[in-house]
């Protein structure tokens, strides 16, 4: 993808979470996760084995009613520059839903622009 489409994929997540309806009661609470990925093989067999330090995932916000809050960090994230562990992503997400409301909905939205790093573990 590269560090300018990253730009644009940053600007774009951006603007989806300005434009959804936040509020603590009735609104939607939005959370951030950048996935990166290992990068190196010794990394890959650590993150493999559950050892997230090593996944390059980065947790960006909990979930928060305040979008615009939430975008601005979106819009300063760096690069990863990494492969892609989409599986390890989706787990720290799950780990973020888990402390929203329980009569909510949860959904998570993933964004990519390449494989991940690992197809089997993303498959339903």
């Amino acid at each position: 993808m590269g560090k300018k489409n990253f730009k644009r994929q940053l600007k774009a997540w951006s603007t989806l979470v300005k434009s959804m309806k936040t509020g603590e009661k009735n609104g939607v609470k939005v959370g951030a996760v950048l996935v990166g990925g290992p990068k190196s093989w010794w990394d890959f067999i650590w993150c493999k084995v559950g050892w997230q330090h090593h996944c390059n995932i980065k947790a960006v916000s909990g979930l928060t009613s305040d979008a615009d809050w939430l975008a601005k960090k979106i819009e300063g994230l760096k690069y990863p520059s990494s492969t892609f562990a989409l599986a390890a992503g989706i787990s720290t997400a799950t780990n973020l839903l888990s402390t929203g409301r329980s009569h909510a909905q949860s959904v998570v939205i993933a964004l990519s622009d390449g494989r991940p790093l690992s197809p089997w573990n993303v498959r339903w």
